[in-house]
């Protein structure tokens, strides 16, 4: 009677130190993506009203007259010179609305 070679054998093991250390990564970065573009209702944190008015600003900050410099979660359209009530967390702008 003839031995049979093994032809299936497992070389490695799946759970590399590389993949191991990517996962939690990757699910830490998904978190922060979700948090960052949430709404500001549904994030327990406590927040203050603010009124300002809004000089300029670029992509992820703001500049305005009363409130200084205030970085923007998410994207927004605003206005150079008009007057907005913002909800904030320190420097962390939640959201604008234009004042009539």
């Amino acid at each position: 009677m003839a031995r049979h070679k093994a032809t299936h054998t497992k070389t490695g093991s799946q759970w590399t130190p590389a993949r191991i250390t990517a996962i939690p990564v990757a699910v830490v970065l998904l978190l922060i993506g979700y948090l960052w573009f949430a709404p500001a209702s549904i994030i327990p944190i406590p927040m203050q009203e603010q009124s300002c008015v809004v000089t300029d600003g670029g992509t992820l900050r703001v500049h305005t007259t009363k409130c200084g410099t205030l970085y923007v979660r998410g994207h927004v359209d605003l206005e150079a010179w008009a007057h907005y009530k913002v909800k904030t967390t320190g420097n962390l702008a939640w959201s604008f609305e234009k004042e009539s």
